[in-house]
């Protein structure tokens, strides 16, 4: 089926007026002004006038059957939910969880109100997205996940033809305000391990200082992971918390699984920490939920990693230290790896980075600092 039309005069100038099918054999109409006059100042120019007309929807025409634009009329927020519900299957759980917390707090409630149909949303409407939700206080990197989504959706769109321009490209983000990490001294790091006697969460503050590990990955941490033996470390389970407690076995990036060697202050805390675990399970008994896990409660059960990074922050503030976050550990343990000598790469394995630009990037202040003292010493030795 082709697209059919005609040129037909409105108020002295020609309208382009064609008509195109769809999937299902039906036809919808849609108008275009040539603006040019129906009448010239003389016969020859308006018949010069309704041949350019004649010319002009011939062009559009062909564009059309080019490439067989069939008008949806589906509205924005249905194909942002028929895309959600085919994307599931692709991603992670814990990530279509995030996507659908930004869909449903954020993208929805913004167009809605709009009752766009999907041909109409055009790089302006986007645009203005973004740009309120900056001034909502999103950062940058928060609404590139939102627009990852509406990119996804007007993909598929131009996939199905139904449009020829992708919306989402040409956007402009906020500039990034440039991360700077809060770190403990070593001298900090002891006080709080000392501080924290038998509070539940020391087990997953041991192993973001000691191993560098997210909290994911300390919640995560199991027994048959552990290596008492040879005196190593497995990084290659995950627990995380969305509309429940999630456990995969596996990590943020293949270069997050790793093998850390165990130190041996880290050991011994494991050590009697498992002790204690054991004994535990005998007092609780049949009530006892085996887990299996290095960061537990009494009875066994998983400890929720939304009350690790809570309850961290409560202890901070109870027994005034210095607020950081719980991830902050882990940029504690990678400061403190590299200003005792240790290279950038090295760093980089430790932590499970996958591009050492991330690394470089995170410890730019220890580095700078290192490689100053590196200069003051060259300094020394030549300019005797």
């Amino acid at each position: 089926m082709t697209v059919t039309g005609s040129i037909q005069p409105k108020r002295d100038i020609y309208q382009m007026v064609v008509r195109i099918p769809d999937d299902n054999g039906k036809f919808h109409q849609k108008s275009k002004s040539t603006k040019i006059p129906v009448n010239g100042k003389s016969k020859k120019e308006s018949d010069a006038n309704r041949k350019k007309a004649e010319k002009m929807l011939a062009k559009w025409i062909a564009e059309l059957e080019e490439r067989n634009a069939v008008p949806s009329n589906r509205k924005l927020v249905p194909a942002i939910d028929e895309w959600f519900e085919r994307h599931k299957e692709q991603v992670r759980q814990n990530t279509w969880e995030s996507e659908k917390g930004y869909i449903t707090g954020h993208l929805k409630p913004y167009f809605t109100p709009l009752d766009l149909k999907v041909e109409e949303v055009t790089i302006r409407n986007i645009q203005r997205y973004i740009d309120k939700k900056h001034k909502d206080g999103l950062s940058s990197g928060s609404i590139k996940k939102h627009i990852a989504i509406l990119n996804g959706v007007f993909k598929e769109a131009v996939r199905f033809r139904e449009i020829t321009v992708n919306p989402c490209i040409g956007v402009q983000y906020p500039k990034e305000e440039k991360f700077v990490p809060k770190f403990y001294t070593a001298e900090q790091a002891v006080q709080l391990i000392h501080s924290l006697g038998d509070d539940p969460v020391k087990p997953a503050v041991m192993l973001g200082l000691y191993l560098g590990l997210r909290r994911s990955e300390a919640c995560g941490l199991r027994w048959i992971d552990v290596d008492f033996e040879n005196d190593r470390v497995s990084i290659q389970n995950t627990v995380v918390r969305f509309s429940k407690i999630l456990e995969a076995e596996h990590t943020k990036s293949r270069a997050s699984k790793r093998t850390l060697a165990l130190p041996s202050g880290l050991k011994s805390y494991f050590l009697e920490l498992k002790a204690e675990q054991d004994r535990n399970r005998f007092l609780c008994g049949s009530d006892y939920k085996d887990s299996g896990h290095v960061c537990q409660w009494p009875d066994g059960r998983i400890l929720d990693p939304s009350f690790v990074s809570a309850h961290f922050k409560q202890f901070l503030k109870k027994n005034n230290f210095p607020e950081i976050r719980f991830h902050d550990l882990r940029h504690t343990a990678g400061s403190l790896l590299y200003g005792s000598g240790h290279t950038g790469k090295e760093v980089q394995e430790f932590l499970g980075h996958e591009d050492i630009t991330t690394t470089l990037n995170i410890y730019v202040h220890t580095f700078d600092e290192s490689r100053r003292a590196a200069a003051s010493r060259m300094d020394e030795l030549l300019s005797k």
